[in-house]
């Protein structure tokens, strides 16, 4: 190789290495620019994965916390509710309301945990095919997936309908996101029960039917007071026999219903027959209340025997009654009387009917199997108590003067009859005027002498039934209704005392 070649070889081998070292200080000043002077290691903020965990009582979740190379600790605000492991992980307690404080070196964090208890509102149906059925997860705030497992039997929308598409089970399942929760669905085409139409059975009688079931049931007895049902065993397969046991309570007509959970219905009619026993009243009206009809039936148990009394009464007497009293009387085949019973007819309103049913027991006064005959021997209408001392526009019996005094009359009598609040009594205020004609004076009573509308004298408590005056010779008195009033006995309610007789007599002491 010449010199001149050599030479320039050496003189491009010096460039080459001068643009290197160039290139490299350029390098090395562009990073220097642009990063501070200083090369610095980067490391990612500190976080969890959750900050708001709403779970299921018993289940568990853990707790992640990224960008920390250190020690993380875990605590709990209530460990009734919900606790914390070393690790993280969380477990529902109880339902309520707890905060886990997770500390990674100078960061805390605070994650707010909500403990519910969710639960299927049916864990088992019965539909009929076409028919639907919405089922719920109760307890839970939470998002709820839903889904079945034969979807030729029922499905399930998203909002937890069931729709029965064909006969068989399916199954549907409704999740959460740490629970499952799952209800049998069966689609048939069965009856909820085979059982007669009609039950006949005595009053006092207990008859077991053989019934059979087909599907899960329900029932309930319309009126109870007519006749009790009792199905056995409670626990069944479908197709079992049962034994329906019913027991006639009184003389009537009921219903047992049976429900399944599909919508299928049985009803079957009960009828309570009795043994009847002679009824009537002393009267068709009493005191303005009518007597529509009285009956009697004696029950067929021998051991414990009982007699049902069915009333029916239209009160067409005052609308200012609280209650009436109706008394029965039981009496045996030669009329006497063995026992009483009074009933009430609480709230009354005028021109209503009412109907009145109720047992009679043996007991240390009446034997139920000696009762011939029932009769409504009395009813009585007690007045409201804010009524009381209120003008009673319901009596007016005849009122008859008689003196029986010489020379001493009585004129210009009137009444005036109030409200009282007594069974038979009622206050009456008379306003009259006394004479004396004679020329000496006298004391002399007015006595009040008051009949029932058969004539008869109606016995009064002593020193109600009379006033005493000292009438002065040829002097005039006039006796006010503001100064004198008693209380007399009778028929309050509809004036039933057909009069009152103000008899004069001369006292002599």
């Amino acid at each position: 190789m010449s010199n001149v070649l050599k030479k320039s070889c050496k003189t491009l081998s010096v460039l080459v290495a001068t643009l290197a070292f160039a290139l490299a200080a350029c390098l090395m000043y562009s990073s220097h620019s642009l990063f501070g002077g200083t090369n610095t290691a980067v490391q990612a903020a500190a976080k969890v994965n959750v900050k708001n965990l709403t779970m299921t009582k018993g289940k568990t979740y853990k707790i992640k916390v990224s960008g920390v190379k250190g020690k993380v600790t875990y605590s709990t605000s209530n460990k009734k509710i919900a606790t914390v492991s070393n690790k993280g992980v969380v477990k529902g307690i109880k339902k309520g309301n707890a905060q886990i404080k997770v500390k990674a070196g100078k960061t805390t964090f605070k994650v707010n945990v909500k403990v519910e208890t969710p639960s299927i509102s049916k864990t088992s149906i019965s539909v009929k095919k076409g028919a639907s059925y919405k089922l719920k997860v109760n307890g839970t705030s939470r998002k709820v997936s839903w889904s079945t497992n034969n979807k030729s039997v029922a499905v399930v929308d998203k909002n937890g309908k069931v729709t029965a598409k064909g006969k068989g089970q399916a199954i549907i399942t409704a999740k959460l996101k740490d629970a499952s929760y799952r209800c049998k669905v069966v689609v048939g085409g069965h009856n909820v029960i085979k059982c007669p139409d009609t039950v006949t059975v005595k009053y006092g009688e207990t008859k077991n039917i053989t019934i059979t079931a087909g599907d899960s049931f329900s029932y309930g007895v319309k009126n109870g007071n007519i006749a009790r049902v009792q199905i056995s065993p409670t626990y069944f397969h479908v197709g079992d026999k049962l034994t329906m046991k019913v027991k006639g309570l009184a003389v009537g007509t009921t219903e047992v219903e049976f429900k399944s959970q599909a919508g299928w219905r049985k009803v079957c009619k009960i009828v309570v027959t009795g043994t009847p026993v002679s009824a009537g009243t002393v009267s068709g009206t009493i005191h303005n209340v009518k007597v529509n009809g009285v009956k009697a039936y004696r029950s067929v148990n021998k051991s414990d025997p009982q007699l049902c009394v069915e009333g029916s009464f239209t009160n067409n007497a005052s609308d200012k009654f609280d209650r009436i009293s109706v008394k029965y009387g039981c009496y045996d085949k030669n009329g006497k009387l063995l026992a009483e019973s009074e009933e009430v007819i609480r709230n009354p309103v005028k021109g209503k009917t009412y109907q009145q049913k109720f047992l009679v027991y043996n007991d240390y006064r009446i034997k139920v199997n000696d009762v011939a005959s029932i009769k409504v021997i009395n009813i009585i209408g007690h007045i409201r108590p804010d009524m009381q001392g209120k003008t009673n526009p319901y009596m007016k019996p005849q009122v008859v003067t008689n003196s029986g005094s010489t020379g001493v009359s009585i004129s210009n009598v009137k009444t005036k009859y109030t409200y009282y609040y007594n069974n038979t009594a009622t206050n009456c205020f008379f306003a009259y005027t006394l004479k004396n004609t004679t020329g000496n004076g006298k004391i002399i009573r007015v006595y009040y002498d008051v009949y029932d509308r058969n004539g008869k004298l109606i016995k009064q408590q002593d020193g109600d039934n009379y006033n005493s005056e000292y009438i002065r010779a040829g002097e005039t008195i006039q006796v006010n209704f503001s100064t004198y009033g008693e209380t007399i006995f009778g028929d309050f309610a509809t004036g039933g005392f057909s009069k009152v007789v103000l008899r004069v007599v001369e006292v002599k002491y």
